[in-house]
Formats: C-alpha cells, sequence, structure tokens
C-alpha cells in the first residue's frame, strides 16, 4: 500500500539538479545542487567562516543560525510523517568551502564543514 517515486531534473549549468521524491502521491523531499547559479553563470560565493561556524550550536533555532551565518542555499526540504527538516549550505568567500547545516522542527540538529578558514 506504500508507493514511492523519485525523479532527478537536470539543470541548465553543469553539474547541476534538482531531486524530487513522492510518496503516495504526495512531494516529501526535493534537493538541488548548483541551480542558484543557473541562468546568470555566476559563482556561489558566501560569507562564511570558520568563525562563525564555530559559534553555531546544536539545539538553535533556525533564525538564531541564521542571524549567525548570514545568506545561505536552502539545499533540500523534507516533510515525513510530519516531521519537517531542511538544510542549508553556506559557502565561503572562496565559492568552495561551506557549511552544510540540518534543521529539523526548527532546531539545529547536524552541522558539517569542509574547508572553512
Amino acid at each position: 500500500g506504500f508507493t514511492s517515486k523519485a525523479l532527478e531534473c537536470p539543470g541548465s549549468e553543469p553539474y547541476s539538479q534538482a531531486s524530487l521524491l513522492f510518496s503516495n502521491g504526495t512531494l516529501a523531499s526535493k534537493s538541488q545542487f548548483g541551480l542558484a547559479a543557473s541562468g546568470g553563470g555566476t559563482e556561489v560565493k558566501g560569507s562564511m567562516t570558520l568563525a562563525k561556524f564555530n559559534e553555531l550550536k546544536l539545539g538553535q533555532t533556525s533564525a538564531e543560525v541564521e542571524a549567525i551565518t548570514g545568506p545561505c542555499e536552502k539545499t533540500s526540504e523534507t516533510n515525513i510523517g510530519g516531521q519537517e527538516s531542511f538544510t542549508l549550505t553556506c559557502y565561503g568567500a572562496d565559492g568552495l568551502s561551506n557549511a552544510f547545516l540540518l534543521i529539523s522542527n526548527d532546531t539545529l540538529d547536524s552541522k558539517n564543514q569542509f574547508g572553512l578558514t
């Protein structure tokens, strides 16, 4: 009695795409990579730093997190069984370093970083 369907939708820029997951005909999860730069060819650059990353504490609200990080890219959203979550990718000034943050039910649940200085 349970059906699922996944769609992979390529973007207009190299390596960009959207992924959609349907559960019993309802969109349950969506994620994307590189779509923010689509159309304009603008590189993704941000203001995330290691100091900002270290200020983030598990249990903070999404508003508290975004007050520290500044603008980030929402890279996925999920709502399964009433549990809502989303991920934020916050880029460093070089456009390559980043922090990956998981927010579940408005609370920072997980944080990872790559190459932040």
